[in-house]
């Protein structure tokens, strides 16, 4: 991934990185569609200027080795590095981060957190998990390694993380399929204050988007289909013609 990265010219990288996030669009399109905040500026026109610097910050965080904690082929291996959270909140000024209330729990304290809290032995296969108040999603990525840890397989939970924030929320839905938590992890974008929990909604929009890639297949499976009958077609004239 990072040569082919690295290998992009600066004025198509936004497409290029396109593909990649269509490609996890077939697999999560429920996570894409909450993690759109992220990956909107790939559709937005940006200058010549712009465009190379975007190309040097990329190429810079490869060279610093970002893929080392978020492209290994063992999701336990990119699952020990909360580099997203980080980022998200480095980026954001400090006025921004008071007004959403929003703090960043360190990774070791995120560590010792789902040590004393998680009950790893007696937590039974499909149980939920609910952070209400996720941000990025830091704690669930110490609480997926803790479960690694011990034998347990992530995939046997229900994830549910919600934050009022779009961006957090993006965050954590990007994460989600870092750290593998499986097709059982959803999340949403809302206020728990005001609006409760989101499960429902964040697993009724799942359905939805899986639904609505299904039929996107199948509509694709048709016209290559129907493509593939008109050049026989177009093949059987021709070889009548000449004969």
């Amino acid at each position: 991934m990072g040569e082919f990265i690295t290998a992009y010219p600066a004025e198509r990288l936004p497409s290029g990185l396109g593909e990649v996030v269509a490609h996890h669009w077939w697999q999560r399109p429920d996570l894409i569609d909450v993690a759109s905040p992220i990956f909107r500026w790939m559709e937005e026109g940006h200058e010549p200027g712009v465009l190379r610097a975007i190309k040097i910050v990329a190429n810079t965080a490869i060279k610093h080795g970002v893929l080392i904690h978020t492209g290994d082929v063992d999701p336990e291996n990119r699952s020990r590095e909360d580099l997203l959270s980080w980022t998200i909140s480095a980026l954001r000024h400090e006025s921004g981060r008071a007004g959403l209330g929003e703090v960043l729990t360190p990774d070791p304290m995120c560590d010792l957190m789902s040590y004393i809290a998680l009950d790893v032995d007696n937590l039974p296969d499909g149980a939920w998990l609910n952070d209400p108040a996720s941000g990025a999603g830091g704690m669930f990525r110490s609480a997926a390694q803790r479960l690694r840890e011990a034998g347990r397989d992530p995939h046997s939970f229900r994830w549910a993380l919600q934050d009022i924030d779009p961006m957090s929320a993006a965050g954590a839905a990007v994460n989600v399929m870092v750290w593998d938590l499986g097709i059982g992890a959803v999340v949403s974008c809302g206020d728990t204050l005001s609006e409760g929990d989101l499960t429902m909604r964040a697993l009724a929009h799942q359905q939805a988007a899986f639904e609505h890639r299904d039929r996107m297949v199948a509509a694709a499976s048709t016209a290559a289909a129907l493509h593939q009958v008109e050049q026989l077609i177009g093949r059987a004239t021709a070889d009548g013609a000449a004969a």
